[in-house]
């Protein structure tokens, strides 16, 4: 495991010129989700693929792992299925090798962390359910018997797809239906001065394409059209990137959209000719990053968004941390070498983010925030270790952080 945390390290430093793939999981697999805590879990066809020293170690199953989240250092959850009896939120457990059910739920879509309430959220065909600690699960009750197919969160704002598009302003207490019939299958948010929902409509219709809601999914507007779109992931700077199914109409793989000009950007070289079920990034290496996980594999892109030509200066430094260890509180230091957007998350050893330090513009110079060792919701966290990501301009830096209590 270390020795691969260090090769894609490298690969973020020495490839800054030009954009490239790097096999993650081998293309043998069928993969649908991966996360990294910072041990590399894959959700797959098969099942649960695991990172071990020497290679991978398939966890079989017996119906295809959709999504998995880790929510202890010995335990994941997941979902499975394809319309069989077995449907459902199973447990696994890292130590024993074993998997029990949880619930369940006939064709489930979608496994859903709320950094908002920490709850888990998983949507399923008829209905979407909830969980405080990923064991015990509740029923949503405005959407029994409802196919929930997506989910996205920005504060006290959350957006629910099925047959319509619903949203709440006030944490899911309650619920109003839009105008808008399409399934979305997908959501992201641009976290700009005020949050930009991004929805997908998948498919190969009229009306298929890339949605947007500058009023938390109250109304939708389309971005552009286009068929068999698959996921969306929005990165820190304005970075969108979608992509795309494995159809005779359409060329399979990953592009970025930018807002700003209405352009595209395709980056499939290097990417095999496959399905892309999921997209998503590695949040502890030290450099922007997607992963693509494909019908063949999982991939990761690095060095993308530079200009070739230009002298590399780094945007992001003196980055310090005092005092570390800490209890309770401590400052983070850092130093812009010019007016850019500056980004600072916390996350925990599970790979979940715990708190958004910073999310706004800053002119060049000195800066400081101070983290006090509360979550979002300003609840005191557990003692352990934690990393903080800072993002400025295409830069990204990790710290680690030693919370005692």
């Amino acid at each position: 495991m270390r020795n691969i945390l260090i090769i894609l390290a490298l690969l973020c430093f020495i490839n800054l010129f030009a954009y490239e793939w790097t096999e993650i999981i081998p293309g043998d697999h069928d993969v649908n989700d991966v996360i990294f805590t910072p041990e590399i879990f894959a959700a797959t066809s098969q099942g649960i693929l695991i990172q071990e020293t020497g290679g991978w170690q398939l966890h079989s199953t017996n119906l295809p792992v959709l999504q998995l989240k880790k929510i202890s250092e010995a335990e994941l959850i997941f979902i499975m299925g394809n319309g069989s009896w077995s449907d459902g939120v199973y447990k696994y457990n890292l130590e024993t090798a074993e998997h029990q059910v949880l619930e369940y739920t006939p064709w489930p879509n979608f496994i859903y962390f709320c950094e908002n309430d920490n709850h888990y959220y998983v949507g399923f065909e008829q209905g979407l359910l909830t969980s405080e600690d990923g064991e015990t699960w509740n029923e949503v009750e405005y959407f029994n018997m409802n196919t929930c197919l997506a989910m996205i969160t920005y504060g006290n704002n959350y957006t629910v797809s099925s047959d319509y598009v619903y949203y709440s302003y006030n944490s899911g207490v309650d619920w109003q239906q839009t105008e808008t019939c399409f399934p979305f299958s997908a959501f992201a948010v641009r976290e700009e001065v005020e949050p930009i929902f991004l929805g997908i409509f998948p498919g190969s219709s009229y009306s298929s394409g890339l949605y947007s809601s500058e009023n938390g999914g109250a109304n939708w507007e389309v971005v552009f059209w286009d068929i068999y779109l698959t996921d969306i992931l929005w990165l820190f700077n304005n970075m969108t990137f979608v992509s795309f199914a494995d159809e005779d109409e359409v060329e399979p793989g990953v592009v970025s959209y930018y807002f700003e000009d209405e352009s595209f950007t395709y980056y499939n070289t290097g990417l095999p000719e496959a399905t892309v079920n999921r997209l998503t990034f590695n949040p502890l290496v030290n450099c922007l990053n997607v992963v693509a996980c494909s019908s063949q594999g999982a991939y990761m892109l690095t060095g993308f968004g530079t200009n070739t030509g230009a002298e590399i200066v780094p945007v992001l430094q003196e980055v310090q941390i005092y005092p570390n260890p800490f209890n309770p509180e401590t400052t983070i230091h850092y130093n812009v070498q010019q007016a850019t957007n500056v980004k600072i998350d916390v996350y925990n050893q599970n790979g979940q983010k715990v708190i958004t330090l910073v999310n706004d513009y800053k002119p060049a110079g000195g800066h400081t925030v101070l983290w006090q060792g509360k979550d979002n919701q300003g609840n005191s966290v557990a003692s352990g270790v934690y990393f903080c990501k800072l993002q400025a301009a295409q830069e990204v830096t990790f710290k680690k952080m030693l919370l005692l209590h």
